[in-house]
């Protein structure tokens, strides 16, 4: 009689890999306990518990300007003429805090104020905010990644927060079949539903992007993912995505891995549920408006024709396209109009309220140094008639990682410094 096999038995391979899984949890415990630091899903749920014991909300006002950061969110107030700032992080060079603090700034007078609500989210950064004027307003919050001090353990998030401004407390909305823990992703709020693209997730061992896109639901709260047709954009994180009409835009801005960056930008019809390419012509062509090119031939549809004007703002205004002898003066004055305004950076912070541009914090690189800036700007869109320094960056503190290169002085800081982008 045969020897019975057992069903049960557990492959080499998959034993090899338990074996391997459990000595790099032996090393992360002892390298933990080597820096002080205890392992990092202990830490959240310990703030989630803390958080969710608040009994209410409080306010007050800050007499002094939020301290640096980057990867926060900048949300315009759905009602007021505010801003609200959410999150973000700071790393001297040896040591990273994530906040999840809430503040308020009042445009018209430049104030700021700080609200402590029952059962905020655990602290993070490159998450996504939107804000509705529904329920007499609410902010919206997904993903984000929580980092360690000493940045051996990271996080991502993949749940959904949302922060009731009338009643002033959050709510974790518990809700299936949503995207996967992430950060890095974008976010846009288009009639009643929340879209969700893109981002990645780094546990340390492994670094995955997406190209993926979920929508949800504000009425019946449930998350859907969509399949469109047609090329869409490979998987990316920190590119640019805005509603536009029925439709959003996805500018491909995103490094990957192997340091490749893409300058694409794709449209998603929303009525067919279809990637298309939009075309920009060059000054030599017959017009300098820009169009969407169709996958396969199709009847001729009137289309609304786009100018993108570049520079150290920049801005896409739909409606016709200004005469070719006008485009040279248009940019000149755009040029002029930006000067005086924030350096060169990377992560900041941007929003749009009430035709006035704000930029936040944000990143200076210089060398293997990054500084984290604290500054803050807007700019007239309507004028453009130069920047408004709102907060003014402090010295900028000292790099306490290690680096080879001499300490430079913070009035070089306006040279030869990194494109800006929103995170």
């Amino acid at each position: 009689m045969g020897k019975k096999k057992n069903k049960n038995k557990v492959s080499g391979a998959v034993k090899t890999a338990t074996k391997t899984e459990k000595k790099l949890a032996n090393k992360l415990k002892k390298e933990l306990a080597n820096l002080g630091e205890e392992d990092i899903a202990k830490v959240i749920a310990e703030i989630e518990r803390e958080e969710a014991k608040r009994a209410a909300a409080s306010e007050k006002a800050l007499p002094n300007p939020p301290t640096a950061r980057a990867y926060a969110s900048l949300t315009p107030h759905p009602t007021n003429n505010e801003l609200i700032l959410f999150g973000g992080e700071f790393h001297n060079g040896k040591q990273t805090e994530v906040y999840n603090d809430l503040l308020f700034f009042n445009a018209a007078n430049g104030t700021w104020k700080q609200v402590k609500a029952p059962g905020a989210p655990p602290p993070r950064s490159a998450h996504q905010a939107v804000a509705t004027p529904a329920n007499k307003g609410e902010l919206w919050v997904f993903g984000g990644e929580f980092t360690s001090p000493s940045e051996t353990q990271f996080h991502h998030y993949k749940d959904l927060w949302c922060f009731s401004l009338a009643e002033k407390k959050w709510e974790k909305v518990l809700a299936p079949n949503g995207p996967s823990a992430r950060s890095g992703h974008r976010m846009v709020l288009l009639g009643r539903k929340l879209f969700v693209f893109g981002g990645y997730c780094d546990d340390g061992r492994e670094c995955k992007y997406f190209d993926d896109l979920y929508t949800f639901c504000l009425d019946n709260r449930e998350w859907t993912k969509l399949t469109p047709t047609g090329r869409g954009p490979t998987a990316r994180s920190a590119c640019v995505m805005l509603p536009a009409g029925n439709d959003s835009d996805v500018e491909e801005t995103d490094e990957e891995l192997r340091g490749e960056m893409s300058d694409e930008l794709k449209v998603l019809d929303l009525e067919t549920c279809r990637w298309h390419p939009v075309v920009l012509r060059t000054d030599n062509t017959d017009t300098s408006a820009a169009s969407v090119a169709p996958v396969a031939p199709e009847e001729p549809k009137e289309r609304e024709e786009i100018t993108v004007i570049t520079d150290e703002v920049f801005s896409m205004r739909v409606g016709a396209s200004a005469p070719a002898s006008e485009g040279p003066r248009a940019a000149r004055r755009e040029r002029a109009g930006a000067s005086g305004g924030p350096c060169g950076r990377m992560s900041a912070s941007l929003a749009v309220q009430r035709s006035q541009l704000y930029v936040y914090g944000g990143v200076l690189e210089r060398d293997d140094k990054q500084f984290y800036l604290g500054d803050m700007y807007s700019l007239d869109l309507h004028k453009l008639n130069g920047w408004k320094t709102i907060i003014e960056q402090p010295p900028l503190p000292d790099w306490l990682g290690s680096d080879s290169e001499d300490e430079w002085s913070s009035g070089s800081e306006t040279d030869d410094s990194e494109e800006s982008e929103e995170d």
